[in-house]
């Protein structure tokens, strides 16, 4: 009886565990641009999730704006552009933003000391 209740403890706190946080599958989140330091936002940095696809969009004050969109099934990337009145579009496949993403794949992230509190809640960078 003791190996039962055992068990049945034991499931229960995993499915507890496993229950505790969801994939983000759809939504979109928000967030300020900040510029050398200013203390008013230079624009919007949005990112779009839904169905499989992913849409990034920074959306400067001076006018720039940049939209790109990515589908995880096919790997393809789409990205417009707007620079005051230039306006043009480029498409790649997987292959060629894996080629063009190598120059990060050793990047190294430092956290700094800095904390700040974001919409309530304590955070470092």
């Amino acid at each position: 009886m003791f190996k039962f209740n055992f068990v049945v403890l034991l499931v229960c706190l995993i499915s507890i565990q496993t229950s505790a946080q969801k994939i983000f599958s759809e939504g979109i989140i928000k967030y300020d641009v900040f510029v050398n330091g200013n203390t008013q936002p230079e624009g919007m940095y949005m990112v779009t999730v839904k169905n499989g696809f992913n849409k990034r969009e920074l959306v400067m004050n001076s006018g720039y704006n940049n939209v790109i969109f990515y589908n995880n099934k096919t790997g393809q990337t789409t990205s417009l552009n707007i620079d005051q009145e230039n306006k043009y579009a480029l498409q790649m496949s997987a292959a060629e933003v894996q080629e063009k993403n190598k120059r990060f794949e050793q990047a190294k992230f430092t956290p700094s000391d800095m904390k700040k509190k974001l919409a309530g809640y304590n955070s470092t960078s």
